[in-house]
């Protein structure tokens, strides 16, 4: 009974020194449900490097005022800072107060700049397609035109007129049988100008050519009418030909003094470059009034300015002289005393090689086949 009791007594003083010895060695950790949890942050701690960073660049910056306080304002989290330069300036510091204030300016109308700017493209565009439209019209115009003259000059060829040879040119363009014909179809043409594109530079020119298909048709009235609606409008130079027309419209109407007011009007036409064709007509109109006294004075005048006008003067005997030749003949009709109305005397062939063979000193030679005697010390022979 005693060894039992000195036997639990070992075990107790074992137990107590092994409890003594767990109590100074490290025990292991617990595992807890709160540990799976992440430890609550608060709001305002930065969650990350960059924002931890952009805090403390903030902190600084507050603390300096000034500028700086502006700028940390750009240097929030999620919005760029502006690029820094060497002198540790923003881009937009940089730059002087007048370039800044039209920066703002713009920045603060950049609606309005944009309206604007899309206004004037706008215009842009509509003036461009305009007149391009324009262009086309006067285009398609021009070419009816031509059309319609080729008409009025196109060739006349009777129904019995015997076929052309057979290696002879084709001939474009459209043929008729008579003069008449040939008028009614120009008209036709040039009606059809003006009535389609009548806001055309083509379309004054179409009615006046109108006018002088209805003249020679016959058609005094009409042709009248046509011709005096374009005194005043713009034709390209034609207001000599829109003069002499209306002349001989009124002409052929009976009323000689407005005849003689239109061609009076002709002779004043573009410095007077007119003026000895104009003076003829009137002349003839006058001596058809019967009234023979002024038809020669405008006659004698203007052979006495030709004559006195130089060789090489276009408008001189030898520039003019389809009207030179017919002022004369009508003078001699008009005043048959009058000696600008005569002709100088023809002389025979000899004569004139005498002529011009003093005129020369005798270094005219007559080439063969032209005639007459050859000069002394000629090759010729007689006549060729």
């Amino acid at each position: 009974m005693a060894t039992n009791e000195s036997g639990r007594d070992d075990d107790d003083e074992e137990n107590a020194e092994g409890d003594e010895r767990d109590e100074s060695a490290p025990r292991p950790a617990v595992r807890r449900e709160s540990d799976d949890i992440p430890a609550q942050v608060p709001a305002d701690e930065p969650r990350n490097r960059a924002e931890r960073r952009a805090q403390s660049k903030r902190a600084r910056l507050e603390a300096g005022g000034g500028r700086a306080g502006a700028e940390a304002v750009d240097a929030r989290p999620g919005r760029k800072p502006p690029p820094k330069t060497l002198s540790g300036k923003s881009g937009l510091d940089e730059l002087p107060s007048w370039a800044r204030n039209i920066a703002n300016w713009i920045a603060s109308r950049g609606r309005t700049l944009v309206v604007g700017a899309l206004t004037v493209l706008l215009a842009i565009g509509a003036t461009i397609g305009w007149r391009f439209r324009v262009e086309r019209r006067e285009a398609s115009a021009g070419a009816l035109y031509r059309d319609a003259l080729e008409i009025q000059n196109a060739r006349i060829r009777a129904a019995d007129a015997p076929p052309d040879p057979p290696n002879s040119p084709p001939r474009r363009g459209p043929t008729f049988r008579d003069i008449a014909a040939r008028n009614r179809a120009a008209l036709a043409a040039f009606r059809r100008v003006s009535a389609t594109y009548g806001d055309t530079p083509s379309a004054p020119l179409a009615r006046l050519s109108e006018g002088n298909a209805l003249y020679a048709l016959a058609r005094y009235a009409e042709a009248r009418r046509v011709l005096e609606a374009l005194i005043g409008v713009e034709l390209a130079g034609q207001e000599p030909r829109l003069r002499e027309l209306l002349a001989y419209t009124f002409e052929a109407l009976g009323n000689n003094e407005r005849a003689l007011q239109h061609l009076q009007e002709l002779g004043r036409i573009q410095d007077g470059a007119w003026r000895d064709g104009a003076a003829y007509h009137q002349a003839r109109v006058l001596y058809r009034m019967n009234q023979p006294t002024r038809a020669r004075d405008l006659l004698h005048t203007m052979l006495e300015r030709l004559n006195r006008a130089r060789p090489d003067d276009p408008t001189g005997p030898a520039g003019q002289s389809a009207v030179y030749s017919e002022a004369q003949d009508l003078l001699r009709e008009v005043a048959p005393d009058d000696p600008l109305g005569r002709r100088a005397p023809t002389q025979n062939r000899e004569e004139l090689i005498q002529m011009l063979q003093r005129q020369m000193g005798g270094r005219l030679r007559i080439p063969p086949g032209a005639g007459g005697s050859a000069p002394a010390g000629g090759s010729g022979g007689g006549a060729p």
